[in-house]
């Protein structure tokens, strides 16, 4: 029973002197308090932070914290954490909007526009070739002629009699109507609605003229349809200009995409015009859905480009945008919680939202059975979860959108959505962050010590502020922070991510070490010289060598799973740089893979095979 009793010693004299020497890292507040929150990884809980609640967080994962207001559309909010100190800044800058492809249906508004246009009634079945003036309101003339050029089931192509000769070939004409006709106009009266006919003629109006102003696409105006204007159902598309390389060829998916897009803001607005159209954030994120559904999501100016927009800084850019004079990044907003609501409600729910007699957030918690501010912290959580694999929720997740994916059309590569990083490792990080009402923010938590954290939140800026606190692994890899990469295999499979490789033992732990050699040294001495006693001093200095080669945790002191991986990560990264020295030496390791060879299209900048001999994008010759 002696040894027993000797190593129990061993083991009390080296925690004690571990201890004493401050446990080879800094010490943390023991003092947490608060309501645990958050204790499942990648389940959201959330709170009110109107209510100055003070929560706490326990240690071993990073937590991701969303900030939300659901009420405003201008203007900030803020949020301050354990009495504020440092005010975080604002992550990039937001983009302003450069030229639309189309012109937002909001913006024109509906007070008595359209009034001083002639009103233009025609002949419900016009024949091909037949003649019509119509009002613009783009361009330098108020009124352009066009001509009849192709006549669909559900659509009739007029093309303005200034269009240069050349831009569109009778095939183009043809494709547009078979395309509109058999795709378009199917699936967006099959999911979103009725058109209406205030013209009675059965079809909708193409109207191809080069009065749309300089990169833009098209649009719909709502003035047609009440009465006034052309008293037609229609949209207004821009017409190819092959001199400026702008070929029907080049501009075909994004003249296409227009039109779904452009027609159902019209089936919206059918059946919204006594309230005077859909909000516009719901109205825009409902049509850039649509392209989507059309099979023109990777187009020019399209959602893709609008979501990285968006993700590059959440916090400047409100949900709930009013005007119809939008950047990038509202639209983009707008269409991934269109789609959110898609893929957690389902396609039908689309067709309610459209056709029902509420509108903005009343309509979505109508349609959804939810209510409008558990929706937007649930999608807010899904576009930071989803592809990284900790969650199958489908409240959280978004399958129907790759946040993470690349897009060609426009060269775009997401890696969802940034956040800013503060360290908690003091147990009580103090910080002021602000954000656009009716908007989000995205903060990363790190750092957080064993004993927790805890965070006393409070707030000025109304009952609608809302935080919602995400525990996710410390090493996930998956969501863009601060500009690092996004997704990666290594960091889902292995726990490494985007955390800083530790290869060093800390110096504190090294001088425990070193105690510990000279305690075996001395003891051996000791020894060797008679003293039997020596043999206890080898012993505590084996306990301080272990504590201070493997940590507290490591060297199994301390039951902590999560602390022993990061006391242990030096060693374990040694093997693996040993591991990766041996495969140097092996020649399949060393042989390079085969470069991948692509072409971009000089017209449209779709990446093709390189023995390709046409842009499978835009059809033209490489």
């Amino acid at each position: 029973m002696a040894h027993v009793w000797r190593r129990i010693a061993v083991v009390a004299t080296a925690t004690a002197l571990v201890a004493g020497c401050g446990g080879g890292g800094s010490t943390t507040p023991t003092d947490v308090t608060g309501t645990l929150i958050a204790q499942t990884r990648a389940v959201p809980e959330t709170v009110s932070v109107a209510s100055s609640p003070t929560v706490r967080v326990v240690g071993g994962d990073d937590y991701l914290l969303i900030l939300s207001e659901s009420a405003g559309s201008t203007g900030n909010a803020s949020v301050t954490v354990n009495g504020g100190g440092t005010n975080l800044a604002l992550l990039d800058a937001r983009r302003s909007t450069g030229p639309r492809r189309h012109t937002p249906t909001a913006s024109w508004g509906l007070g008595g526009l359209g009034q001083t246009r002639a009103e233009n009634r025609a002949e419900p079945d016009p024949a091909v070739g037949s003649s019509r003036t119509f009002s613009v309101v783009e361009g330098s003339q108020p009124t352009v002629t066009a001509t009849l050029k192709a006549k669909g089931t559900h659509c009739l192509l007029y093309v303005d009699d200034s269009t240069v000769a050349g831009a569109f070939t009778d095939a183009n004409l043809l494709d547009m109507r078979d395309t509109f006709d058999n795709q378009i106009y199917s699936t967006n009266t099959g999911i979103y609605g009725a058109t209406g006919d205030v013209d009675s003629n059965g079809r909708i109006i193409l109207l191809f003229t080069p009065t749309i102003r300089a990169g833009g696409y098209g649009y719909f105006y709502p003035s047609d349809v009440l009465g006034a204007g052309n008293n037609a159902d229609m949209l207004y598309a821009r017409v190819p200009s092959p001199s400026n390389g702008q070929t029907f060829a080049v501009l075909r998916t994004g003249l296409l995409a227009t039109m779904a897009h452009e027609l159902a803001h019209l089936i919206n607005f059918h059946y919204k015009r006594a309230d005077g159209g859909e909000e516009s954030w719901l109205n825009e994120g409902l049509s850039f859905a649509c392209e989507q559904l059309n099979g023109w999501l990777d187009s020019a100016g399209g959602s893709p480009e609008n979501v990285a927009a968006y993700f590059r800084s959440p916090e400047r850019y409100t949900l709930h945008e009013l005007t119809g004079n939008y950047d990038d990044g509202h639209a983009g907003a707008g269409f991934l919680f269109v789609r959110y609501l898609e893929d957690r409600f389902g396609q039908n729910i689309i067709g309610r939202l459209v056709t029902s007699s509420e509108v903005g957030q009343a309509n979505v918690t109508a349609a959804a059975g939810v209510a409008y501010t558990t929706l937007m912290t649930d999608a807010a959580a899904a576009w930071y979860l989803a592809g990284t694999g900790l969650t199958t929720d489908t409240r959280w997740s978004l399958p129907g959108f790759d946040t993470h994916g690349t897009y060609p059309v426009e060269s775009v590569s997401l890696s969802g959505p940034k956040a800013t990083r503060v360290s908690a490792a003091n147990s009580r990080p103090a910080f002021t962050a602000s954000f656009a009402r009716g908007g989000l923010r995205y903060v990363r938590l790190t750092n957080v010590p064993a004993a927790g954290a805890m965070f006393a939140l409070t707030t000025s800026s109304g009952a609608q502020v809302r935080a919602t606190f995400v525990r996710i692994p410390t090493a996930a890899g998956s969501c863009a922070v601060n500009g690092e990469p996004g997704r990666s295999v290594v960091g889902l499979v292995w726990g490494l991510g985007t955390k800083a490789p530790n290869r060093q033992v800390s110096p504190e732990r090294k001088k425990l070490y070193r105690a510990g050699q000279v305690l075996c040294v001395v003891g051996v001495l000791l020894f060797m010289l008679g003293g039997g006693r020596g043999i206890f001093l080898v012993m505590i200095g084996m306990g301080l060598m272990a504590v201070g080669a493997q940590g507290l945790a490591g060297s199994g002191l301390v039951l902590d799973p999560e602390q022993a991986r990061a006391d242990l990560e030096p060693w374990s990264r040694m093997t693996g740089g040993m591991v990766n020295d041996a495969l140097s030496e092996v020649e399949l390791v060393q042989k390079p893979a085969e470069p991948q060879v692509t072409v971009r299209c000089q017209q449209c900048h779709a990446l093709n095979d390189e023995d390709a001999k046409f842009c499978k994008q835009c059809g033209q010759p490489l």
